[in-house]
This record gives structure tokens, sequence and C-alpha cells, in this order.
């Protein structure tokens, strides 16, 4: 299946580490990266009217992997803006799944994640097993 990803984090190394494991993984995927949350969905924006607009009907599935802490517009408010977004058809994007992707092991951020129900996994940041960043991904695309 073909699918396009997102990075969202404020950190360059971290996104250049995420993007370098995910192209071992799956050679020929699109990787889009954003450093915050607000340019997520100015990019999310823009790659929805480009569809509309070169009228593609059918889209691949777009898989966001999104830090929590980041300047300008954090993942959590991200996410609130998103949904809202989806809901008022401002961002039309289907099928989309969010991954979020943190250093942070808090049950508090992980049960928060959870709720938003576009949230597919949470992965905790570097895993070692670039395994679990496949199967992430494989069991966001079988629900998209």
């Amino acid at each position: 299946m073909e699918f396009e990803i997102l990075t969202v984090d404020d950190q360059a190394m971290d996104r250049k580490i995420l993007s370098k494991m995910l192209t071992k993984l799956f050679p020929d995927v699109t990787i889009h990266e954003a450093e915050n949350g607000q340019l997520a969905i100015d990019f999310l924006k823009q790659y929805d009217q480009t569809l509309i607009k070169e009228n593609v009907s059918v889209k691949m599935p777009l898989v966001i992997f999104l830090d929590i802490n980041m300047p300008v517009m954090n993942g959590f408010e991200f996410l609130d803006v998103l949904c809202s977004e989806v809901k008022s058809e401002l961002i039309v994007l289907d099928p989309l799944v969010v991954s979020m992707l943190s250093s942070s092991k808090n049950e508090e951020d992980i049960a928060k994640a959870k709720a938003y129900g576009i949230v597919k996994d949470f992965v905790t940041k570097y895993p070692k097993d670039k395994t679990q960043l496949k199967l992430t991904i494989e069991n966001a695309l079988k629900g998209s």
C-alpha cells in the first residue's frame, strides 16, 4: 500500500534519525517534515488543497509521527486544532492517522494522547528496534 509520512518534531536531528529509519523500512515512502504543530497544520492545509486542485480522488494514507513538547504549538495543541479543522472540513484528509513519537513516558501524556480518536499509537523516541516503527505503520494503515 502506498502512503506518505509527516514527521512533526522541533529537533532537526530527531526528524533526520526518524526519516532514516523509515526510509530503510519503506524505501519508496515520501516523508514530509514540520518543526512544530503550527507548521504541520499549515502543511496539511496546503497538502489538502493541492490534492483538491489536482482532482485526486483516491488519496494515499498520511501517517503523522508527532512529538509532544515543541515550541509555537505543541503536540496536544496540534491535535486540538487538527480535530477541530477536520470536523469543520477545513482539512479533509482521509485517511489520516497519528502516532505520537515522544521521549515522554508519562502515563498522563499517554492516556491524553490515546483519548484522541485519531491517535493510533504512542511510541517512545528512538525505538531500539525498527520493527516497532514498522508495526506502528502497518497497524495504522490497517485502520485507514
